[in-house]
């Protein structure tokens, strides 16, 4: 949405159709030619995804971007949760690699990696989401370790992380409608506690207005794509409360490695 708002092209890519069309039917209806199109393709299939990226690519006469964000949470198909989540980033980052590099005829570009704030905290989240999480977590040690390859700058693609807190999306109404979905198989917690939990979790995040909006986030994005401040491999927390703010995250293996002196995170108010 923001891409298009200021002036950009997009292509989509998810294996959900009907979904795809509502959206582009609001983000191209103030836009003639329009500026937003689908492609039909599963994250979880390479080849598929790499055909997919090579017609947006031929579409868009170039590929600047790449956003990886398709994600489920559904503890009951926590395998699902992992090939979508985790493979589908994996893929989508190789071929956006692939396809954008300087040393393979590339213009460089941006990689962004959809991780999330539960790929950071513990303890203070309930017991549910367990797979997500680790999904999430996955993300962000990939993302962080792809940017260690030698030689890595000479692609001309800078990658970064979002770590979204809790966004208010289908995903987060899903806490409410299918509940048992959301946390671990039967066999080993108390199904009843887990649901009231999770339940609690939401009512409490609505009542209190602590869930992010998708717009607020879509402006972080558009925001890391184009602020030059915005380094390879920086991970931004977006969170919401009183008001929003994003938080650009210092590279925690560099604090570790006793690499680059450690500083407090910068923020940006939205």
């Amino acid at each position: 949405e923001s891409v298009v708002f200021h002036g950009g092209m997009v292509a989509m890519i998810d294996i959900n159709q009907d979904v795809a069309t509502e959206i582009l039917e609001k983000l191209n209806s103030d836009h003639l030619p329009p500026r937003a199109f689908f492609i039909k393709a599963d994250v979880r299939n390479y080849e598929w995804l790499e055909d997919a990226y090579k017609k947006a690519k031929d579409h868009l006469d170039g590929l600047n971007v790449v956003i990886n964000n398709a994600g489920i949470q559904d503890e009951q198909r926590y395998k699902d949760v992992i090939d979508i989540n985790v493979l589908g980033v994996i893929h989508g980052t190789y071929i956006g690699l692939e396809l954008m590099s300087k040393l393979k005829g590339g213009h460089g570009g941006v990689i962004i990696n959809t991780s999330s704030a539960a790929a950071l905290v513990y303890g203070d989240v309930p017991a549910c989401f367990p797979s997500y999480a680790a999904s999430k977590a996955a993300i962000f040690s990939f993302t962080k370790n792809v940017i260690k390859v030698k030689d890595f700058e000479a692609h001309g693609i800078r990658m970064n992380l979002v770590c979204p807190g809790a966004i208010h999306t289908a995903l987060t109404d899903r806490l409410r409608d299918y509940p048992q979905t959301q946390v671990p198989m039967k066999a080993v917690v108390d199904l009843d506690k887990e649901i009231a939990q999770s339940q609690q979790l939401r009512d409490f995040f609505l009542k209190n207005n602590l869930f992010g909006n998708t717009h607020d986030l879509a402006e972080v994005f558009y925001r890391i794509i184009s602020d030059c401040r915005v380094k390879n491999g920086e991970a931004i927390l977006y969170t919401h409360g009183e008001e929003s703010k994003v938080v650009k995250l210092v590279p925690m293996i560099e604090k570790y490695l006793g690499g680059e002196e450690f500083n407090e995170p910068q923020e940006w108010k939205l």
